[in-house]
């Protein structure tokens, strides 16, 4: 009777969870939080995802201040601003030539008489479709500063060292059969984290 044992052993060192932070040795598991808080954490920074986010909320930008990502800040508020302008100049558009237009339908004279009732109807839906499409693209960029802010916090303790890697290589082996050894081909992948 012949048995086979085929062993797998791999080890993975990754990345570290935000949420668990690095304590010195003398530091024991059972301590209070009081003592938690005064603590030393080794190379770990404790700016949290959450705090992040709830900055971005607040006041949009805050969350990339907090995570000292200052270039950020006037991209947010560009956007926020050409967005609002233009949600403002379609808006202000829109109720002009919706005005225009029921004075059309009522038949009181208009400055604008020279058009066509389609033509104002048209420009008039234009609008408020770009309106809308402002306003929402702003609720878009507003969200996005948050999303970032969280992310950016998150990838803070991620590790962008140049060890990792993988590699792809070629692999013959030989594998008993009863009494006869066989050639075998393969692909070895071989990721290499830490």
């Amino acid at each position: 009777m012949t048995a086979t044992v085929v062993c797998f052993h791999a080890t993975s060192h990754c990345q570290i969870q935000d949420s668990i932070y690095l304590k010195s040795s003398q530091d024991s598991l059972h301590q209070t939080k009081s003592a938690s808080k005064d603590s030393t954490y080794q190379g770990v920074d404790l700016k949290t995802p959450k705090k992040a986010m709830i900055r971005s909320i607040i006041l949009p930008g805050l969350g990339q201040a907090y995570n000292k990502q200052y270039w950020k800040i006037p991209i947010i508020y560009a956007g926020l601003g050409v967005l609002i302008y233009a949600g403002e100049w379609n808006r202000s558009n829109y109720y002009l030539l919706r005005d225009v237009y029921k004075d059309m339908i009522d038949g009181k004279p208009t400055k604008y008489d020279q058009y066509s009732r389609q033509n104002i109807r048209s420009a008039r839906d234009l609008y408020r479709k770009n309106m809308e499409l402002s306003y929402i693209a702003l609720v878009g960029v507003y969200g996005l500063n948050i999303l970032d802010a969280f992310v950016s916090a998150h990838l803070r303790t991620f590790d962008i060292t140049d060890d990792i890697s993988v590699q792809i290589k070629p692999k013959v082996d030989w594998m008993p059969i009863g009494l006869i050894a066989e050639t075998v081909g393969g692909v070895g992948l071989t990721i290499r984290l830490h």
